[in-house]
């Protein structure tokens, strides 16, 4: 213990001392983050190079441990080369930072660079692993370098997109610090822990500086260097544990960052815009702009990394009972959370979703009535039981009128027109047999035609509506109108009419149906005017 806590102090000590050196001699080179109004609300010019300040820190601090006279010392020297790595990998890191730091990188060399670091990782040895009945069993060679650079890449970044105020990053990395230093400490893990005790000295001190109102930021150095060092150490740690305590423990530790990012990932996406694009929709800028000032939501978001660290400790033991329960627990707390930060983009998609499921759901009723209906169009032997079929499905479809236009005069009307039914005679021949809902009171008519969508008054007046691309037939969803201002929508149906034609491919007549607009059970039209029941409806007038 004597060398973790020199290694902390040491850390602590080098990096209070270090960072105002940094910061100073960043301001005079001009290494500064400039406020521009928008994203960056610092008021004036701040150095963003305090990655190396926790670098050196922890360089400095672990290199005397070397000379102790402890079995930690002795450790350390047995394991010189796995040392190296882990310090030489987190240099590169930081340095990819520290360039993107001085001169804007594209975020695409930047993730280039990340990938090859982590691919290095991996052929030192640094892989994600599977325990099985006790034995470690190293994943498939392509899988596990997969699986082992989108570890690493994910978290050195997710500490970069929480890093938008002052102490956040470093303070949520702390705290995450603690809980994966926790379970090296009580699983032995000896270098795991010496490294953490000393990014935790160095980030202690470093935070002295960088809490509102920070003189000296993080920068790309210092949060890629923070989330690098910690799903390294992670790494290191999953080699000698089970799978539930390599992965539950730091992914839980790690929550805020690695929910931020889902969170960021999932918006940006249905947005269509760029991952790497930036915003101001992160979870500390969504707290902003309920009213609170910029210490209290470092200090609420604190507190939940705190949170999420002890959470993380429930899992050290592998075997205990309560495990699914906490982890379900903790997922509807985070979902919880989330729905309370009222992201747009989340909601449309659950609207999506939902609307999606119950529509599904209606156009399979709508079609299992269709076909039952295009099936007694075809047993239909006269026309009364032609019309009896359509005027059933047409009730069960909930349309609100139904026209049916025969210009051959061969077509007799029945004695007997059904429920709901009428005849009207046409000028030049022809029958006009008409069906119409009980329910039925409309005074305008949104029309479906090959060129778009019409909106049409009772008077016989038009005038042009939202346009839309229609398909070869006219087909028409609820959706894909925009009722005109000043016409209300409880007045209002839209018709969709289709042409029939005889065998030989002369005229025989329409079909129009009307569906009201405030419907709120419509109908698949696609179903209703597809091919199957026109040429249905063309048998039978034939017959």
């Amino acid at each position: 213990m004597f060398s973790y806590l020199f290694t902390f102090s040491i850390a602590l000590a080098v990096s209070l001392l270090i960072t105002p050196l940094i910061r100073n001699y960043a301001g005079k080179k001009g290494w500064v983050d400039n406020p521009d109004g928008r994203r960056k609300i610092h008021k004036t010019p701040i150095p963003r190079v305090g990655g190396v300040g926790i670098y050196a820190a922890v360089v400095i601090a672990l290199l005397p441990v070397f000379l102790l006279p402890t079995d930690v010392a002795k450790y350390l020297r047995e394991n010189l080369v796995t040392f190296a790595y882990v310090i030489g990998f987190s240099g590169l890191i930081m340095l990819i930072g520290l360039r993107d730091d001085l001169k804007d990188t594209s975020p695409w060399k930047k993730l280039a660079a990340q990938s090859l670091v982590a691919v290095l990782c991996w052929c030192a040895g640094f892989r994600i692993l599977v325990v099985w009945a006790g034995a470690h069993v190293e994943v498939a060679g392509t899988l596990s370098l997969l699986l082992t650079v989108l570890w690493i890449v994910v978290i050195t970044n997710a500490f970069n997109l929480i890093d938008g105020m002052d102490g956040l990053a470093a303070g949520s990395a702390l705290f995450a610090i603690l809980a994966i230093l926790v379970v090296s400490v009580t699983g032995d893990y000896t270098l795991s822990a010496l490294v953490l005790f000393a990014l935790a000295g160095s980030t202690l001190g470093f935070l002295r500086y960088n809490f509102n109102p920070a003189s000296i930021f993080l920068g790309d150095s210092g949060s890629y260097l923070l989330g690098f060092v910690l799903a390294l150490i992670s790494l290191m740690c999953s080699q000698k544990s089970t799978t539930a305590l390599a992965i539950a423990v730091p992914v839980v530790a790690l929550g805020l960052p690695v929910v931020d990012t889902g969170l960021t990932i999932v918006r940006r996406f249905l947005k269509g815009k760029p991952i790497f694009s930036a915003d101001r929709r992160h979870v500390h800028h969504i707290l902003l702009e309920r009213g609170l000032n910029t210490r209290r939501v470092v200090t609420l978001l604190y507190g939940i990394s705190g949170l999420f660290g002890l959470v993380s400790l429930c899992f050290i033991n592998p075997g205990g009972k309560t495990n699914g329960v906490v982890l379900a627990v903790l997922g509807i707390c985070v979902i919880f959370g989330v729905q309370q930060l009222g992201y747009s983009e989340l909601h449309g998609l659950r609207t999506h979703f939902s609307r999606g499921l119950q529509n599904q759901r209606r156009l399979l009723a709508g079609g299992i009535v269709v076909e039952q209906m295009i099936e007694q169009v075809r047993k239909a032997g006269t026309m009364e039981d032609l019309l009896g079929a359509i005027g059933t499905g047409l009730e069960e479809l909930c349309f609100s009128r139904f026209e049916l236009v025969v210009l051959s005069d061969r077509i007799a009307v029945p004695a007997r027109l059904g429920r709901f039914w009428e005849a009207v005679p046409l000028e030049g021949g022809g029958t006009c047999f008409r069906w119409s809902s009980p329910c039925t009171s409309c005074s305008s008519v949104l029309e479906a035609r090959h060129g778009g969508l019409s909106f049409l008054h009772n008077n016989g007046g038009e005038s042009p509506c939202g346009r839309c691309q229609l398909l070869k037939n006219p087909i028409l969803q609820r959706d894909m109108h925009r009722i005109p201002v000043g016409v209300p929508a409880l007045n209002a149906e839209y018709r969709i009419s289709l042409p029939l034609t005889e065998a030989d491919g002369s005229e025989l007549g329409k079909m129009g149906l009307y569906h009201r607009v405030d419907d709120e059970n419509p109908v698949s039209a696609i179903s209703v005017l597809s091919r199957n029941t026109g040429s249905a409806l063309e048998a039978a007038l034939q017959r």
